[in-house]
């Protein structure tokens, strides 16, 4: 079973008829994309309509890849790649003269785009609401980088991007500051560290409940790097959940509980400390924590002896992470709380009375698996009898 709106693979499960991940019906289906914006087509790249660039249809790819749009095409359309986490970069042909709306939105991985000098019109949104995850922008003809993105882009041609005079105002380009993302912002204002680094932050993009003012309803900001406050006891249900920038997050001794996809579907949160504080994990609370380019996703996790059970899908589809350790205390492993991760070092604690059959991946390329907290390695026997079976 596939899920053809967030990619999750389920092999032949017949447990649920619904994307625990994402909510969306279940199909049986030989080939499948990863976002619902586009439709599978093994044969066909481009959806092209009288020059018009309507949808880049290939398959989703699990490395990230570069793109050629044709020969031909003059118009890439409105959300022509948008959801596409599987391009890396992208090149416009000579004749393209306009990009439209959303054309590339919600692409976390784009770091390159290729643009011709017969380029006449961009909108002012073609990568929507988010614009600190493209940092390059270059000439197709010469590979050099083109001043001014994003801001003048609607404005002016692919000429007076290179540095030349804008129509507009007379205003030279190269004159213009570099455009600073939110998270480089952030950094300016640095004012202590501890061991995980920067303790300030902006209290105006946390979002607590006015009657548990513990409790963390949402983050709003676009930070790479967020400490979240101390005095959080509670991370609300999907407080974080798509949070496109995130690649680091510290949370506070004083953590509790963590919801349901708080943190799931972040593509690029890479490391994110789990207190001793904690006692309580929601399902698919890191769900979906991996990027098609293999530099970013979760990579190891340490689940805190105060914490008894992992529940379903608290890891699924997070498929770069490879070392887990369980510290002794932990009860419970339940079924999918792995599924997909592509795990080789695995900490399990002789506290552990349950481990679901269906925790793991069958195909899960362990290859060291240690009993806690003795850190004894377990032989192939005793891992299969451990991890892929319920324990006596």
């Amino acid at each position: 079973m596939k899920c053809n709106n967030c990619g999750a693979d389920w092999g032949n499960s017949d447990s649920f008829s619904v994307c625990p991940l994402c909510g969306e019906t279940l199909q049986e289906t030989s080939a499948f994309c990863k976002n619902k914006h586009f439709p599978s087509s093994p044969n066909k790249q481009f959806d092209i309509k009288n020059g018009v660039l309507v949808k880049y249809c290939e398959s989703w790819s699990p490395v990230a890849k570069e793109v050629g749009v044709p020969e031909g095409v003059t118009v890439i359309g409105e959300g022509a790649f948008q959801g596409r986490d599987d391009i890396c970069s992208v090149t416009v042909p000579q004749g393209v003269v306009r990009i439209e709306a959303n054309a590339f939105e919600d692409c976390p991985n784009l770091h390159s785009l290729y643009v011709p000098n017969t380029l006449k019109y961009v909108a002012p949104n073609i990568v929507g609401d988010e614009i600190g995850w493209l940092p390059g922008v270059f000439s197709t003809e010469s590979g050099e980088e083109l001043l001014g993105w994003p801001e003048t882009w609607h404005l002016i041609s692919t000429e007076d991007l290179r540095g030349n005079v804008t129509p507009d105002d007379n205003k030279v380009v190269d004159d213009m500051p570099p455009v600073m993302s939110s998270a480089q912002e952030s950094s300016e204002n640095i004012q202590a560290t501890d061991s995980y680094g920067p303790l300030s932050y902006d209290p105006n993009r946390f979002i607590f409940s006015d009657d548990e003012p513990d409790v963390l309803l949402e983050y709003i900001g676009d930070d790479a790097v967020v400490s979240v406050p101390y005095g959080t006891k509670s991370i609300a249900k999907k407080a974080f959940y798509k949070r496109k920038h995130l690649t680091h997050v510290r949370l506070p001794e004083t953590i509790q509980t963590i919801g349901e996809r708080a943190f799931s579907h972040c593509k690029r949160l890479e490391e994110i400390n789990l207190p001793q504080s904690l006692r309580y994990i929601g399902e698919s609370a890191f769900s979906d924590c991996s990027s098609a380019l293999k530099e970013f996703g979760l990579k190891s996790i340490e689940i805190p002896s105060g914490v008894r059970t992992i529940p379903r899908f608290c890891f699924a589809c997070s498929f770069n992470l490879k070392k887990v350790v369980i510290q002794n205390g932990v009860q419970h492993i339940d079924d999918y709380a792995f599924h997909g991760c592509k795990i080789e070092d695995f900490y399990i604690p002789e506290s552990v009375e349950y481990f679901s059959p269906k925790a793991l991946s069958k195909d899960c390329p362990i290859k060291n698996v240690y009993l806690l907290p003795a850190h004894e390695r377990l032989d192939e026997n005793r891992v299969k009898q451990l991890l892929f079976r319920e324990i006596p």
